[in-house]
């Protein structure tokens, strides 16, 4: 059988980005010692939050710890 990978259904990508965005925030919340809550209340005020759902960019592909990097850059160039 074959399968062409780059064929993912919407359903899956967005499974994909929530259990990613899941872990991050919660590496974020470690990281600043916050509450789950207020971390994610940091991330979806976030232009990566935007980007995560937006599966386009393809960053539902990748994992917690880039998307935490990508956040941080994101921060950075907002200061």
């Amino acid at each position: 059988m074959n399968t062409n990978p780059e064929i993912v259904s919407d359903e899956v990508k967005e499974a994909c980005a929530i259990l990613t965005m899941r872990d991050m925030v919660q590496y974020l919340a470690d990281r600043e010692h916050i509450s789950y809550e207020n971390a994610m209340f940091c991330f979806a005020d976030s232009p990566v939050y935007e980007a995560l759902s937006e599966f386009d960019t393809a960053v539902w592909k990748e994992g917690p710890v880039y998307l935490l990097d990508l956040y941080d850059e994101a921060n950075r160039r907002n200061k």
